[in-house]
């Protein structure tokens, strides 16, 4: 009984963080939309390795013109930032693009 009871909680958790995700990446495209005038189109894949679920949207969207990653702006790059530009780097069917992290915005603005 302890371990059905224990699933439930793990069930719930899991529902907050999909909608916890679902309205960041709302907010993002909103945000995105009022600053191009264009609604970025929003994909949301779920699986057991972040790296993987890119690599399957680039293979089932042969039209991904760039994959876009934010560095951080201090320590150790992320596993996706390091996935991609490590034993990948030159194999991705279109432009990869690392955004440092230490940017301003005026700095993005003035590179884009």
């Amino acid at each position: 009984m302890e371990f059905v009871a224990w699933g439930a909680v793990q069930k719930a958790m899991e529902a907050e963080a999909i909608e916890e995700a679902e309205t960041l990446l709302k907010n993002a495209a909103d945000e995105a939309e009022m600053l191009t005038g264009a609604r970025p189109e929003v994909e949301w894949r779920q699986g057991d390795s972040a790296a993987a679920e890119v690599l399957a949207a680039l293979d089932d969207d042969l039209g991904t013109r760039a994959l876009v990653l934010a560095a951080a702006a201090k320590g150790p790059p992320g596993p996706l930032v390091s996935f991609f530009t490590g034993d990948r780097a030159g194999t991705l069917p279109c432009l990869l693009i690392v955004v440092p992290g230490g940017l301003s915005e005026g700095a993005i603005d003035r590179l884009a």
